[in-house]
């Protein structure tokens, strides 16, 4: 596979860990899909990659979506372009499925990825921390050789204390930063600026809005930008 080499040649270098539309802007973004077509990767360049995944929101449809799924990932975990596999993960809040039907669900494709050697995941976690290091303890026997992203992170410093204990995770910060009563807002600080991405996602925030407002957060000074491409060249190791 290709080897990614500094610097990006992108007017701003910047990353936009996870989105679901591809901008215009010229930034470095991350296409979270769940089935590729030939107009996505006409759209792809060598600044746009992208993650496949099978959302929890659809698991009512798991039996038809993990085939497509697997054949996407069978198909394109070669491509010069792809990340990783996900969004997947646990959603206790607007999930239609059990919680057991999910940490089912969640096994079926861990252990699938398991045999493709597949490594980098992005996870969608919403209260369901401890259930997602449950199910990964259940599939792999070194949980720190694996890359893990959380996705759009929304959790307090012990919350991520216990992630880090556990797994070797890197946190998005997207949308949800900006809610009201986000619990990311105030511990942000609590993450090591190594395991730091920030994302769009579905969302019609800007990426050079949220990088100001991280770093004036954060009272970077501008180096934000640089760490996360560097934490970005970090997570491509496990693909080489």
């Amino acid at each position: 596979m290709p080897v990614l080499k500094q610097p990006f040649k992108t007017s701003m270098n910047l990353i936009n860990f996870h989105c679901h539309h591809l901008a215009s802007q010229e930034c470095i973004e991350v296409l979270s899909t769940e089935e590729i077509n030939n107009d996505i990767l006409h759209s792809l360049n060598k600044d746009k990659f992208f993650t496949i995944g099978l959302h929890p929101w659809k698991l009512q449809d798991f039996p038809t979506l993990f085939p497509i799924f697997k054949e996407m990932i069978l198909k394109y975990k070669d491509h010069p372009q792809f990340l990783g596999a996900g969004e997947f993960g646990i959603d206790k809040v607007k999930c239609e499925v059990s919680l057991k039907e999910q940490e089912e669900c969640l096994k079926e494709i861990l252990l699938f990825l398991k045999e493709q050697k597949i490594q980098t995941f992005i996870l969608h976690n919403v209260k369901a921390h401890a259930e997602i290091i449950r199910v990964f303890e259940s599939c792999f026997d070194h949980l720190t050789n694996l890359k893990v992203v959380f996705h759009d992170f929304n959790g307090n410093a012990q919350m991520i204390k216990e992630i880090s204990n556990k797994l070797n995770p890197y946190f998005s910060i997207g949308p949800t930063y900006y809610k009201k009563n986000s619990k990311i807002s105030s511990d942000i600080e609590s993450i090591p600026l190594d395991k730091l991405f920030l994302e769009t996602d579905d969302s019609d925030i800007s990426i050079q809005d949220h990088y100001l407002e991280i770093e004036r957060k954060l009272n970077l000074e501008e180096k934000l930008a640089k760490q996360c491409l560097t934490n970005f060249l970090d997570l491509r190791e496990v693909l080489r």
